[in-house]
């Protein structure tokens, strides 16, 4: 019979304190961000994975840290596992020390990539999805100021009367300005 290694040996084997950057790096499995992971046996045949710097964090001092507090990094070095490197908080506290060190980047406003690099999004007949030309847009309105019936527009240029009716009403093709003089009803922009 297989004698079951304590938790705190597995942990600590799996940690390299040799280093003198100050960092103590989990050397087995991580997850995706980088954090050290750690299987812990909580009934016969029943595991939960936990992130080692807690588990090294609770370990060293002692306590079961209660839900919703987290166990952050001093030196923002996820496989870290240096128990002088940690400390904990809560999320809000977590987003406080990330923005404060400058690790946070908000991509809305006019951060946002999309408003940062309009060039590079593709748009309208460009688009490799497009299913109408510009002049084809305009067509349909042109036809639609007209009075000819949605249904007829979709069978002639074989596409959906969803896709005419979003025409219609500016959700699809409003970026498109082509022939501002012809005093169609194009939006720009938005």
């Amino acid at each position: 019979m297989r004698v079951p290694v304590p938790l705190d040996v597995r942990v600590w084997s799996m940690v390299d304190r040799s280093l003198t950057t100050g960092c103590w790096p989990w050397i087995g499995p991580r997850n995706r961000q980088g954090y050290g992971k750690v299987s812990i046996r909580v009934a016969k045949g029943q595991f939960v994975t936990a992130v080692a710097h807690r588990v090294i964090y609770e370990l060293t001092r002692g306590i079961a840290l209660e839900a919703g507090i987290l166990v952050c990094h001093r030196c923002d070095n996820p496989p870290c596992c240096n128990p002088t490197h940690l400390f904990t908080g809560t999320a809000a506290d977590n987003m406080a020390d990330k923005m404060k060190k400058g690790r946070h980047v908000a991509a809305a406003g006019a951060n946002h990539y999309m408003r940062r690099r309009p060039e590079v999004i593709v748009r309208g007949e460009r688009h490799w999805l497009s299913k109408l030309t510009d002049e084809q847009v305009l067509e349909i309105r042109r036809a639609l100021d007209a009075g000819v019936r949605g249904a007829a527009l979709a069978a002639r240029f074989g596409v959906s009367q969803a896709l005419v009716s979003d025409i219609k009403v500016g959700r699809r093709g409003k970026r498109r300005n082509i022939y501002p003089e012809a005093g169609l009803r194009v939006r720009v922009g938005a």
